[in-house]
């Protein structure tokens, strides 16, 4: 593409040296957290954006030394890459600087950011100008708060700058393997704390690639696959894989954590980064399942072997975007576990393909969550049970929707915004709605979690904590978030009347919970004897199961509703 720019005289160059301060300032107010700056290398004169020298604490808009300086601020384990990638520029081996590092701010905490930036060269062919931007990243919404990295917003949109500058790319996925297990021995804050370990030694060993974090305990290796081959990948793994298991310590502790991984050579730069991702998710969760020690490579072999699952998923995942089509709810009734009254309902998610055939939710709800795509899908299925709803609420001023909320959703900043629209375009009263934090939910930063249902509160809107006795739930959590109530896994509900082991474990959980004033649903009742005993023998509020209704789409629900009323 030609870069030139003709008939500059149009642009009157006398005026745009006179007016050049206010050119300069416009462009720095175009984005919050963006920096500008231009650096005349043979004067070792610069002038910095506003904004940066406040951020940053540098000593004014127009600097000498701004190198050194500047360097000054870099990270200590950032700085080598940093030097490297600023000598190969200045020294003629490249004319552009594109890297991530860590820098630190005035008041002495370091924030990543990213620069971008082009040597202009003299008529000589000598390096005149450095000029370019800094983006300061945490001023965006696409930082882990836990562990300081790029989250997998920020993935996709590298992904997708490669894909457009036609580079191909190697994507590695890292997962730690039972990590509820760490969580429930040395508590949250120990667990947190893990993950910064981990997320610090990948950015401290980091050559030629990015780190993110996505959701849970997975991370993301980004590399140029000019840098970066299959060997290359495997090799690093393994040594991770060593470290992981062998070196984090925390306060003279040594924790052994066990680590999965898999990875794709992306020859093909213009293949869809959705397809990528998922591609790869998927090889990681079946490498999690394999308990694997090596890392998966997502090769033709296993585009093969697993061609019909990875078709499906892609086909269901258009069915979200540019329209919401093959999805519908069903309805699965709550009753009153005293007087067995029908006291609401939990709205459940379906996909039927197109010749009817419904698909079970298991085989795609997990991967699906984890979906950037998903928040369009989950402001629809907020906005349809609302809907079909409104007129059992209107008729039963006690009738609660339950609705489940998904990690995409509250990861992003404008989701609260979008709830409060829908409940107005639905007119759906607030008190009459209940969102349900699932497991995938429970990993995001516990106080990010807090100030969520803080928010939900006010609105007049009830919480509860899904899947109680799964995965990351535990008594900790239940005391440190303030749900209005608990739902008991439908696992501790089989074979309960003769299973010693889940009758202690549930009174020891409705105790605790009519303690702390939460209501109790308890999910899976599918028999008359379980209900007898668990009203019998337990203080709990709701039940849900196959003994009361299974999820019925509305119409069954309607005339389902109306034959309890008689």
């Amino acid at each position: 593409m030609e870069s030139k720019i003709e008939n500059l005289e149009q642009l009157d160059l006398d005026a745009l040296v006179k007016y050049f301060p206010d050119i300069f300032n416009s462009f720095s107010h175009t984005a919050d957290g963006k920096y500008v700056f231009i650096n005349n290398l043979q004067e070792d004169y610069s002038i910095w954006s506003k904004e940066a020298v406040e951020f940053f604490g540098l000593p004014s808009m127009e600097m000498k030394n701004a190198g050194e300086i500047w360097l000054e601020h870099v990270a200590p384990e950032d700085k080598k890459r940093y030097m490297d990638d600023v000598t190969a520029l200045f020294n003629g081996e490249k004319d552009v600087h594109d890297m991530y590092y860590r820098a630190m701010s005035k008041d002495g905490e370091y924030v990543t950011c990213s620069c971008k930036g082009m040597i202009i060269r003299d008529d000589d062919g000598k390096p005149k100008y450095f000029a370019g931007t800094i983006v300061n990243h945490e001023k965006e919404d696409t930082i882990d708060p836990v562990t300081g990295l790029y989250s997998h917003q920020s993935l996709l949109r590298q992904m997708a700058t490669f894909s457009h500058d036609n580079r191909k790319y190697f994507l590695t996925f890292l997962g730690i393997q039972r990590f509820a297990n760490i969580n429930a021995t040395y508590g949250y804050e120990m667990g947190n704390r893990i993950l910064k370990e981990f997320a610090s030694h990948l950015m401290q060993n980091k050559q030629h690639c990015m780190i993110f974090r996505l959701e849970g305990t997975k991370f993301a290796i980004l590399s140029e696959a000019e840098m970066v081959g299959v060997v290359q990948a495997d090799t690093k793994f393994n040594r991770v894989h060593d470290y992981a298991k062998n070196e984090i310590e925390i306060d003279g502790i040594r924790i052994p954590v066990d680590i999965c991984g898999s990875g794709m050579y992306v020859e093909k730069p213009s293949m869809d980064i959705n397809t990528v991702y998922n591609s790869v998710l998927y090889a990681l969760d079946i490498a999690k399942k394999e308990n694997r020690q090596t890392l998966l490579a997502v090769d033709e072999d296993f585009f093969s072997q697993n061609e019909k699952r990875l078709l499906l998923l892609a086909k269901i995942r258009n069915s979200i975007h540019p329209s919401i089509k093959g999805f519908f709810l069903t309805y699965q009734p709550i009753v009153d576990s005293k007087t067995e009254e029908i006291k609401g309902v939990e709205a459940l998610l379906r996909w039927k393909d197109e010749t009817g055939c419904v698909i079970p939710p298991d085989v795609y709800i997990e991967w699906l969550e984890l979906d950037p795509l998903f928040y369009e899908l989950g402001n629809w299925i907020l906005k349809t049970a609302m809907t079909d709803m409104l007129p059992f609420v209107q008729e039963q001023s006690d009738f609660i929707v339950n609705v489940n909320l998904a990690y995409p959703q509250l990861q992003r900043t404008d989701f609260n915004e979008n709830l409060v629209r829908i409940l107005q375009e639905c007119q759906f009263p607030a008190k009459n709605l209940k969102l349900e934090l699932t497991e995938r939910c429970r990993v995001l930063d516990k106080e990010q979690l807090k100030n969520s249902v803080a928010f939900f509160k006010s609105l007049g809107i009830c919480t509860a904590l899904d899947d109680f006795g799964t995965g990351y739930s535990a008594l900790t959590l239940m005391v440190n978030l303030p749900v209005d109530q608990i739902k008991i896994d439908r696992s501790y509900v089989h074979d309960i009347e003769t299973n010693k082991e889940k009758q202690v474990l549930i009174h020891a959980v409705t105790e605790c919970a009519n303690g702390l004033g939460k209501q109790i649903c308890v999910e899976g009742v599918e028999t008359e004897g379980a209900a007898d005993y668990i009203r019998k023998n337990f203080s709990t509020t709701y039940f849900q199961g196959y003994y009361y209704a299974k999820p019925l789409e509305l119409a069954d629900f309607i005339e389902f509703y109306e034959s309890k009323k008689k």
